[in-house]
């Protein structure tokens, strides 16, 4: 890396190439806000730009300067909300330089300088080439880019999250180069705060990320000598720095003075270092026992028990200065009866009830008391998290507040299954060889061995996956750390004994047993049904989903075909495991003959597999055939079997001989795999330890696939009976080859008859628990029916029902299907008519509401379609349309920037219809594009023909539907000052089959109280929507009072 002097202010390894003669090497500190993210078509209306140099003070190189986004004769009516915020309506604006007229001039002053800017990478970047494109540019660091290569952790990194995270204070509505300068240095410090060790392991990654690099000109070389110059001379830019944020100065020569010191490997400096999680463990659970998941005793004191929840939600009501919620303390009481009595609770809590404190208040007690483990699970990880994160602290201080003491509280722990979890050995192992590994390999290793030290639980939900570093191909940037993050991912027996205490996911797992309370999700628990006897069920609505996907199986052969080209061919300078062996065998002196023949063996039966999973799906195209040509001549109940026909019928012989030779090749290659790793564990060399988790990696796939064909091939009890539970599928839609299918046909039997008779006492919660104004069809759903029942060799269990009464008045929403809207059509030019109705609706409807919707779909592949049309219309008037799959942005991504614009509008599928919460203004009005229908397929068909076409209806798709309607339209109140609207643009809901679904539309807090429904055309419901929010003079005054066409 080189001392002070050789880089640096006094000379840039690229700078002789990239830089004007006189260009200065002093950092400038840049904010540039515009009214969007895309150079060609937003505007800029403010930048700032200034450096910071010790011993000189703040000296501009741009002024602070304000301009008009717009041009002036084409000036929008209304400023958006954000700039008229900021005192920047149109007559300001006005007088204003339009931006476009100067900013060239502006962002010249910036030639060849490092430059560090608040808003991101690329968009400045793609800024100053539109707008500069003869000059040399700047050398540009995002401080969001910073955050994420020298801070990877959990949470936001864009410069108001890191702002607040660093800084501890909020940026204002027009961040400056203060602002900016003030992260820079904070993020600096910390980083110069933690552990001498692992200072030392990120220099010397550093280096060796820097030599990757190597000295030929390049955006990363320069992005990398920036970070270096700023983290080892800080006084570059700490020239009147916040004497109220830092009190003490930085030192020069910091940075490579840690590189000079630090051993040449990272691996070693790494097992030095005493990570977080483990140190978290010893702190809490040191010395604690075991605790048991069945509970025999007499139930605590329900009396003790009944005054602390009284209290309890008395100082709820009294936190939020509101009345007590309707249904709650009643919830609370009757999961705490459930537990008592070890019986079952199906409880329906609509929105606003407040259900998981009204869950979690007498569980914690309960645990306790019981010194019992406990579960709460939920649907999906990122609900898990909220519930840990946000829920369980506020309960946890209520009871305190009650006056249970430390000693009288549970033990709580979040978990999640083990390859969540960075593996402890797996980041020793997977350290990048000199010249064995990509530049962005080594950047994610280093980052990931920063997050596997730090982080409370090395979770990598937790962990950001961007590099932060300049790309040219984002998408192969962002694949190859995944590789990398995948590479270290925890695998199901990958650390034991002593080696679990330094393996995140072994920690985890030991926290869990020691815990009262454990919160994980639906997943987790049923794929490890045994480990707990106590549960809540959290969104219960999709317990039948997952139990589906926990009970079948699929192969897909175009992974079973990648894995056989990942385990022979090297990618790039990115080893593969099987020529990494090779050339191990070579150099070693004497070969173990074992380790000789099972890497043959490997090499041998790895070829194989690739060929056998193409022979698999060339059969499968034939059985394809057979169906297509019989398809026509059947009922669509009666092809749902062909599958079962097709293999009995012997027809399938030769399709069942090639999976038979699949199982074989599968088992012979697990076998050899298992035999070159136990052999190299003799061998004491780095590589060696490398290789062997590189070998490791494949047996996860390689047992689900055998599992997945034994059932195939021998169905559930081994005799080649083609079990009636399973369901036999070939999946061919849009895949080059088909997907190899078991789906569990009725997975409601398997909870009520063997998961929850297992169980001593659970409480299932939703806000969808009562469909149709009664519990049956979710029980059904759900299995608890079959769970009541006397069977011959049990019992039928108790399960109780708790209906939770309306929070929200019906005054607070109004409900409007237009009766003139096209109908729904799945293709043809019908389809056509829907979608541009659905366009020109949502067009209409955000410019006069200025955004502040979310719309719900059933296919993505609309939504992107939608999506693409509007956003340039949407742009034009200054509003920000988002959807759920857009390139570059996350599904997270995007719900956290719908939530910071509150003039956007957001387009989902899927998880947005539930499990999303968007308070206050942020969403106003939801469009409902098509009812939630599932759409369907032969698994359905095969339900049909298994329990007749009413009861699968009643039972399982209508319940489903309904369930998922009713999550959508909550969605809009989450609290009792929200407001807003809900438009159904499928009127099929106006026919008689299909008008369950308005049932659903939740009423009011009184029986008679009934939610306010409007059947009329598309105008008057747009208009009534208008009125409701207080919107028409507002609408009329900007001139959008036109009718809808």
């Amino acid at each position: 890396m080189g001392g002070k002097g050789s880089w640096g202010r006094v000379f840039y390894r690229c700078a002789l190439f990239l830089t004007t003669l006189n260009a200065s090497l002093d950092p400038v500190f840049v904010t540039c806000c515009t009214t969007g993210p895309d150079a060609q078509q937003d505007g800029v209306y403010f930048i700032q730009a200034t450096t910071y140099v010790s011993g000189e003070g703040p000296k501009h190189l741009i002024e602070p300067t304000f301009l008009s986004p717009y041009r002036h004769d084409a000036m929008p009516i209304n400023s958006p909300k954000l700039l008229s915020s900021m005192g920047l309506t149109p007559d300001k604006l006005s007088q204003l330089s339009f931006f476009g007229d100067v900013i060239s001039d502006l962002l010249q002053k910036l030639e060849a300088r490092p430059v560090i800017v608040a808003t991101p990478q690329q968009q400045f970047a793609e800024l100053y080439a539109a707008y500069c494109p003869a000059v040399v540019a700047p050398r540009i660091v995002a401080l969001e880019s910073l955050s994420l290569f020298l801070h990877p952790r959990r949470g936001q990194h864009d410069f108001a999250a890191s702002l607040h995270h660093f800084c501890g204070r909020h940026p204002s509505k027009l961040p400056s180069s203060d602002d900016a300068r003030d992260l820079c240095e904070a993020m600096v410090r910390d980083h110069y705060a933690r552990d001498h060790k692992l200072r030392q392991l990120i220099s010397r990654c550093f280096d060796d990320v820097y030599r990757e690099a190597g000295n030929e000109p390049s955006p990363v070389n320069q992005w990398l000598e920036i970070i270096e110059s700023l983290l080892d001379e800080p006084s570059l830019y700490t020239g009147s720095g916040n004497a109220d944020l830092f009190s003490d100065a930085l030192s020069d020569g910091e940075f490579s003075g840690d590189c000079e010191i630090a051993a040449t490997d990272p691996e070693r400096i790494l097992n030095t270092i005493t990570p977080m999680f483990k140190r978290s463990y010893h702190q809490t659970y040191d010395g604690k026992d075991i605790l048991s998941s069945r509970y025999e005793d007499a139930a605590p004191d329900p009396a003790t028990r009944n005054i602390l929840l009284q209290q309890f939600f008395d100082r709820l009501s009294k936190h939020f200065g509101a009345e007590p919620r309707v249904g709650q303390l009643e919830l609370s009481q009757q999961v705490a009866e459930a537990f008592d009595n070890g019986n079952f609770l199906i409880g329906d809590a609509p929105t606003g009830t407040g259900k998981t404190l009204a869950y979690l208040a007498p569980l914690l007690w309960w645990a306790k008391q019981a010194e019992t483990r406990v579960a709460v699970s939920t649907y999906t990880r990122a609900l898990q998290e909220q519930a840990f994160f946000n829920e369980v602290p506020r309960a946890v201080e209520l009871l305190k507040e009650c006056g249970l003491t430390d000693e009288q509280l549970p033990r709580m722990s979040l978990l999640k299954g083990r390859n969540n979890y960075i593996c402890g050995r797996a980041i020793i192992d997977t350290a990048p060889e000199p010249s064995a590994a990509s530049l962005i390999a080594r950047i994610t290793w280093m980052r990931l061995a920063i997050f596997y030290c730090e982080d409370i639980a090395a979770d990598l939900d937790g962990f950001p996956v961007s590099p932060g570093v300049p790309s040219a191909n984002a998408p192969a940037t962002l694949r190859q750390a995944q590789a990398m993050i995948n590479q270290n991912r925890a695998l199901p027996a990958c650390c034991r004994g002593k080696s679990a205490m330094r393996c995140p996911a072994g920690i985890r797992t030991q926290q869990a047993l020691r815990s009262h309370i454990v919160v994980t999700n639906h997943a987790f628990i049923l794929a490890q049904p045994d480990e707990f006897s106590h549960v809540v069920f959290d969104e219960c609505d999709h317990l039948h989903e997952v139990a589906l996907s926990a009970r079948s199986f699929d192969i897909e052969l175009e992974e079973v075909m990648q894995l056989s080209k990942d385990l022979r061919r090297n990618r790039g300078r990115d080893r593969a495991a099987l020529p990494m062996l090779s050339k191990l065998i070579n150099n070693l002196p004497v070969v173990p003959p074992r380790l000789g023949q099972a890497a043959k063996d490997a090499q041998e039966l790895c070829s194989k597999l690739d060929a056998v999973a193409f022979e698999t799906s060339s059969e499968l195209k034939t059985f394809n055939e057979y169906r297509r040509e019989l398809e026509g001549k059947r009922t669509r109940t009666e092809s749902a079997s062909l599958f079962h026909e097709y293999l009995e019928s012997g027809r399938g012989d030769v399709l069942l001989t090639t999976l038979q030779s699949f199982l074989d090749t599968v088992n012979g290659l697990d076998s050899a795999l298992r035999t070159s790793i136990e052999e190299l564990g003799d061998i004491e060399l780095r590589l060696a330890r490398k290789i062997r988790w590189r070998l490791h990696r494949p047996l996860e796939d390689l047992d689900h696939w055998r599992e997945g064909l034994e059932l195939w091939l021998g169905g559930e009890s081994g005799e080649a009976d083609f079990s009636d539970k399973l369901h036999f599928e070939a999946e061919f839609t849009r895949r080059r080859h088909p997907l190899l299918l078991l789906k569990y046909l009725l997975p409601q039997e398997w909870l009520g008859d063997v998961y929850f008779p297992s169980l001593q006492s659970a409480a299932l919660v939703s806000a969808t628990s009562k469909i149709r104004d009664s519990f049956k069809p979710m029980s059904s759903y759900l299995g608890l029916d079959v769970l009541a029942e006397d069977k011959q060799e049990r019992a039928g269990r108790i399960v109780e029902e708790f209906s939770g009464a309306m929070t929200f008045s019906t005054d607070a929403a109004i409900y409007c299907v237009p009766e003139d809207a096209a109908p729904y059509a799945y293709r043809g030019p019908d389809h056509d008519a829907w979608l541009e109705y659905i366009e020109n609706y949502f067009f209409y409807l955000g410019e006069r509401t200025r955004g502040r919707i979310l719309g719900l779909f059933t296919n993505s592949a609309i939504v992107k379609r939608i999506g693409e049309r509007l956003s340039p219309k949407f742009r034009a008037i200054g509003l920000q349309l988002l959807w759920q799959g857009m390139p570059g942005l996350s599904k997270e991504e995007v719900m956290r920037t719908f939530k910071a614009n509150h003039e956007s509008i957001l387009l989902g599928v899927d998880t947005f219809w539930y499990g999303v919460d968007f308070p206050g203004t942020t969403c106003e009005h939801i469009v409902i594009a098509k009812l939630p229908y599932g759409a369907p397929d032969r698994y359905m068909y095969a339900q049909q023909a298994r329990l007749g076409y009413g009861i699968q209806r009643n039972t399982i798709y209508l319940p489903k539907a309904l369930a998922m309607f009713r999550q959508g339209c909550g969605r809009l109140l989450r609290s009792e000052d929200d407001r807003g609207s809900i438009t159904i643009l499928d009127k099929r809901v106006l026919n008689g089959q299909h008008a369950n679904f308005l049932e659903e539309l939740p009423g009011g807090v009184d029986e008679w109280d009934m939610p306010n429904i409007l059947r009329a055309s598309t105008d008057e419901c747009l208009q009534h929507i208008f009125k409701h929010m207080g919107l028409k003079a507002d609408v009329e005054r900007r001139g959008l009072g036109s009718s809808f066409i």
